[in-house]
């Protein structure tokens, strides 16, 4: 069965339109994935933070690994 046949059949089931499901589905993803690239972000910034600690072990542990 196609994508399009597939959310056509799942639209009906919750007794909607197609194009309304399509609005929700695309909503749902773009949020998912936002939150994913905040996380991402965020982690990295955590870490260059961690490694400008010159202290932490993270950082010290870079620096053996270089030498």
């Amino acid at each position: 069965m196609s994508l399009i046949k597939t959310l056509k059949l799942i639209a009906s089931v919750h007794g909607i339109g197609y194009q309304p499901l399509m609005r929700d589905v695309l909503g749902r993803f773009a949020r998912a994935e936002m939150s994913d690239l905040l996380r991402q972000l965020e982690d990295q910034k955590n870490f260059e933070a961690t490694l400008a600690d010159e202290d932490s072990p993270a950082a010290k542990q870079l620096k053996r690994k270089r030498a």
